[in-house]
């Protein structure tokens, strides 16, 4: 029994162990699996389909013998009916093909819609087709979202989780660059009104490609990113204490490689409006990461909004701050992008 990933859509399977045939038994992502009496049960999720607790009879196919028996409370934005995202591919700059998923808003009355571009963390994680609240809110407000899966992203082989090896701030930046351009070329969004938006190592890449130049975005967030790859190598948590020297490269030999690559000492050549977005008690990225590329960005004439939330780490727990935080975005977004 397992979930088969394919361009960040899942299937569950089941093997029959005497015959080694597979069955796909449901699709969407489906975690905690545990096979007992009852059945399967496990919580299953989707782009469309908020998380809950599902059990399912091994021997039925499709959704016979499917029961949902809890479920989580999304609100209003369970009741729409956005639609099915789509995988799509692009050429890089160097040839390489690329992959992402597109989710496109509600209705886009006959125009392309606005883009907003939003680069996972990991960086070697993957953007798949799962329950997205803050896609669907921005998806709701007549956004459509690209959520890249640049060289070095999982799901699509050991080639493609090594291409980043030594290339991290370079390869992810040229991947989700083309991808901006490409979905323009193919007029599947307005590419006069693009933003892009990452948390954590995501925040970083976002960062990098706000310092494109011409601009390929309107405006840059930055959640809780990744800004000195210098000061990430010397404090960061020890189960990532050497993951740079695979992404970056090692040091001290490759310091000035750190230098040329982070945010921070970039922050010149940022031109587009930036809002950060961090936490005080952020122990993977220090808040003082954040301050400085402020202070570099209002030293450069760049119009920046920074917002410092008490109690928060790397990423939001509390709901208060998940709702400030997306209003905040949604304002930033509207004022500088949207109009």
């Amino acid at each position: 029994m397992l979930n088969r990933n394919e361009d960040g859509f899942a299937r569950l399977v089941v093997v029959d162990v005497a015959t080694t045939e597979a069955r796909e038994r449901s699709n969407g992502w489906h975690h905690g699996i545990d096979w007992g009496a009852p059945g399967i049960a496990c919580v299953r999720s989707g782009g469309r389909t908020a998380p809950q607790v599902t059990v399912f009879d091994p021997a039925g196919a499709g959704s016979a013998g499917r029961r949902s028996i809890a479920r989580g409370a999304p609100g209003e934005l369970d009741a729409l009916d956005l639609p099915e995202p789509a995988p799509v591919s692009w050429t890089s700059a160097d040839g390489a093909i690329v992959h992402g998923i597109l989710w496109l808003p509600l209705e886009a009355n006959g125009t392309p819609p606005p883009l907003l571009v939003d680069v996972h963390g990991g960086p070697t994680d993957q953007a798949v087709v799962a329950w997205a609240p803050r896609v669907r809110w921005f998806r709701s407000r007549g956004w459509a979202v690209l959520t890249p899966n640049p060289r070095g992203s999982t799901g699509f082989g050991r080639d493609y989780l090594r291409a980043l090896d030594g290339e991290w701030g370079v390869r992810d930046v040229a991947d989700t660059v083309a991808g901006i351009r490409a979905l323009t070329e193919r007029d599947a969004v307005d590419g006069a009104r693009v933003a892009v938006m990452g948390g954590s190592a995501g925040g970083f890449t976002a960062l990098l490609v706000g310092a494109e130049s011409p601009p390929v975005v309107r405006a840059v967030v930055s959640l809780y990113a990744v800004t000195d790859l210098l000061d990430l190598a010397a404090t960061t948590h020890r189960f990532e204490s050497r993951y740079l020297d695979t992404l970056v490269g090692p040091l001290p030999a490759d310091e000035a490689r750190y230098r040329e690559r982070s945010p921070v000492h970039r922050a010149a050549e940022i031109r587009v409006p930036v809002l950060v977005l961090q936490g005080d008690d952020d122990k993977v990225v220090p808040p003082a990461q954040a301050q400085r590329l402020v202070d570099g960005l209002i030293a450069a004439g760049t119009t920046v909004e920074h917002h410092v939330y008490a109690g928060e780490g790397h990423g939001w727990k509390r709901p208060e701050t998940v709702i400030d935080a997306l209003e905040r975005i949604d304002e930033f977004l509207t004022r500088w992008v949207w109009s």
